[in-house]
């Protein structure tokens, strides 16, 4: 008899251990517990926050369309090296807003290009066949980086440096004609691409 109950009880134990083994193992949180009367229970969260790489450049109005400047130069100071104001431009009289911000932890060049490699082509006018060198536009800007200079050639550049690995301008560019030369009489019109790069 005796040994008939022990076997069951050893069939039961053995049961009972099989049917524990067959239950997963919860993964829980971090936690901890405490069973004294004053006691200190910390529990840790990881974050992470995952910031992509982006870079913005705008010349100008913030739409599609381009902004156009228009120099007209009275007839009494053709050529006498008199800078000329411009109108147009976002904010008007010449000038355009600049905004530079990226966040890669380098610089960002500016490269600029000229529609003519000869110079601003007459549009209208007597002045067919000329042109206007593209260095008689300047730009001045309020900004601390030096506008790239427009030329006939490939043009300067500017480079914004990063402050704690973020380039971030906010300025006026304000572009006027130096008036240094006679051309002949006519409208010069030619576009300027200015292109942000990040090498």
């Amino acid at each position: 008899m005796y040994t008939f109950l022990a076997k069951l009880r050893l069939m039961a134990i053995l049961a009972l251990t099989g049917l524990l083994g067959a239950v997963p193992l919860q993964v829980s949180a971090e936690s901890g517990s405490c069973t004294t009367a004053s006691c200190t229970v910390t529990s840790q969260v990881n974050f992470s926050v995952v910031i992509p790489t982006f870079m913005r450049f705008r010349l100008g109005a913030t739409n599609a369309t381009q902004d156009t400047v228009i120099f007209t130069v009275p007839a009494a100071n053709v050529g006498d090296s008199g800078s000329i104001a411009g109108t147009g431009g976002d904010q008007g009289s010449g000038v355009s807003t600049l905004q530079v911000l990226a966040n890669m932890n380098g610089n960002v060049v500016v490269t600029v290009a000229v529609s003519n490699a000869s110079g601003i082509p007459c549009a209208s006018g007597a002045c067919t066949g000329t042109f206007i060198n593209w260095n008689e536009i300047t730009t001045a800007t309020s900004g601390a980086t030096t506008p790239p200079a427009l030329d006939n050639g490939s043009g300067g550049t500017a480079t914004f440096a990063p402050t704690a690995g973020i380039v971030n301008e906010n300025a006026n560019w304000t572009f006027s004609y130096d008036n240094t030369t006679t051309p002949v009489s006519g409208t010069f019109s030619g576009n300027v691409v200015y292109t942000a790069t990040a090498p």
